[in-house]
């Protein structure tokens, strides 16, 4: 199981500006520990600060783990938030410093709740595209009072998942990781209880598969 890449975090595209900062920069998906080793930098927008992007997942008792260091619009800075569908749980935060060359902390995760708190929502899941028709319905716990819908795009390929959320997903909207010439975009959309949408696990590895061949050929052609 990998988790898909990605937690949570819109890290735009890289523009060099007057007074922007220098941020360092790292890749990590799908990691058995939370861990990235940065080895290059990123000139951001002067908006922009140094952002650690943070995402656990978890399933059938597994975990993987899913980090990005870069630069992200000041707005997306501090935000954290889960997201459950059937038999998988992700967490994600987004924490930032506005020093050059400064290295995040990685944001506090929400913590888990088995606490019904009345809400359901339907469930889908599409590999291959950013629509799906509902195929079951899922009871939310805790702090996840909003059914969300979980869009992704990476080189070129979509996924979407539908299940529970929190709040602060909606208020997130979306995100876009952009890091060695590889773009994933991250869409979180609210609705009300029950509404059909669209809504997961195997493209999770799947996007995360995509990614990182593009990356290592990234890195290939850099050395050559």
């Amino acid at each position: 199981m990998k988790g898909v890449t990605g937690l949570l975090y819109v890290l735009a595209p890289l523009i060099a500006a007057v007074n922007s900062l220098n941020c360092t920069s790292c890749l990590a998906l799908g990691a058995c520990q939370p861990n990235c080793v940065s080895y290059a930098s990123e000139q951001c927008h002067v908006n922009e600060q140094c952002v650690t992007a943070y995402r656990k997942t978890s399933q059938n008792g597994g975990f993987t783990y899913d980090i990005i260091r870069g630069c992200a619009p000041i707005e997306k800075c501090n935000k954290v938030g889960g997201f459950t569908y059937p038999n998988l749980k992700m967490t994600l935060g987004i924490g930032c410093c506005d020093t050059d060359l400064c290295t995040p902390d990685l944001p506090q995760l929400p913590t888990d709740s088995s606490s019904s708190n009345s809400v359901q929502c339907e469930t889908c899941s599409s590999l291959q595209s950013a629509m799906c028709e509902a195929t079951g319905n899922i009871t939310c716990n805790g702090q996840e009072t909003k059914c969300v819908t979980y869009s992704q795009t990476c080189a070129g390929e979509a996924s979407v998942y539908r299940g529970c959320g929190t709040p602060s997903l909606c208020d997130l909207q979306q995100y876009t990781a952009s890091i060695m010439g590889v773009t994933v975009q991250h869409s979180f959309t609210c609705g009300n209880h029950g509404t059909r949408s669209c809504g997961l696990t195997p493209a999770f590895i799947l996007t995360a598969v995509i990614c990182v061949i593009l990356l290592n050929h990234w890195n290939m052609k850099k050395y050559d």
